[in-house]
């Protein structure tokens, strides 16, 4: 078993399980196959809106509440890759309701998100200042944002692994760690 999610659809409420060549439902007593595209599955979300998602090496499909199947990527992105996902908390007050990290570098071990280094500064009062440099990024990473309706996509090189809070999307790379500012939804009275 690759992920597991809470899912509730049409049928009731189950626990998804998903396997690196297919998906599994588990209601508590019987556990039943559910007929999704034969493929390398990487990452699996439940969002709050109760679409299930599906992440792959060749693309993503969202699973609705009424058990309806949608190819998702479709090539307006840098990558079909799907590296990771994370569903936004059900009690968000901004729009956003999963972030989907592509990247076409992952599968070869070789991430696009170099290593920075330290190097020397060149000032002529100190030899011994340095300063961090990053290399030149490759690759077309990105972290890909949906709102319910509009995907937004936001360059980011490298990323295995984000999780939503209240406030920030936490983003992780093989050598570092963003936090990035969700805008919240304004509300009027």
């Amino acid at each position: 078993m690759i992920r597991h999610a809470r899912w509730e659809n049409r049928d009731g409420e189950f626990l998804a399980l998903l396997h690196p060549d297919g998906l599994s439902l588990f209601d508590g007593g019987n556990l039943c196959k559910v007929d999704v595209p034969e493929r390398a599955y990487t990452s699996m979300v439940a969002d709050r809106l109760n679409n299930l998602w599906l992440g792959s090496a060749n693309g993503l499909i969202r699973i609705s509440p009424d058990l309806e199947q949608q190819e998702v990527l479709d090539g307006e992105f840098n990558s079909k890759h799907v590296v990771f996902m994370a569903a936004a908390p059900d009690n968000a007050r901004y729009p956003f309701t999963i972030a989907v990290v592509v990247d076409g570098r992952a599968h070869l071990l070789q991430y696009s998100d170099p290593v920075p280094f330290l190097g020397r500064k060149k000032i002529a009062d100190s030899l011994h200042r340095f300063r961090l440099a990053n290399t030149e990024v490759f690759g077309g990473g990105q972290i890909l944002l949906f709102d319910g309706k509009d995907w937004e996509a936001l360059a980011r090189p490298g990323v295995l692994s984000i999780a939503f809070d209240q406030s920030y999307l936490w983003v992780s790379t093989a050598c570092r760690v963003i936090r990035l500012f969700m805008p919240v939804l304004v509300e009027t009275y």
